[in-house]
């Protein structure tokens, strides 16, 4: 399985480009941005703050937040997977 498959693949892909005056011509940069994955983590690590479950009041801490937060996402992608494979069925 690769990165893009574990991670869902680039949420907001974009193309950089610039002028490289040397060789007077733009250059085109693909750049992927964050990942499905990364985004639905935030999406969740939202939720899970505005739950009131912070290291102040939790007692897991940031880490408690973040790996909560990337449980509920890997959760999200593996439904989004099953339900993509099932559309295509």
């Amino acid at each position: 399985m690769s990165v893009e498959d574990k991670n869902g693949g680039p949420a907001f892909p974009f193309v950089e480009h610039y002028w490289n005056a040397q060789a007077k011509t733009f250059i085109l940069q693909a750049t992927k941005g964050m990942s499905v994955l990364d985004v639905f983590a935030a999406q969740a690590m939202k939720e899970i703050i505005r739950e009131g479950k912070t290291p102040d009041n939790h007692h897991g801490g940031w880490a408690y937040v973040a790996t909560h937060s990337y449980d509920i996402a890997e959760a999200m992608l593996a439904e989004k997977r099953k339900r993509e494979r099932r559309a295509k069925a």
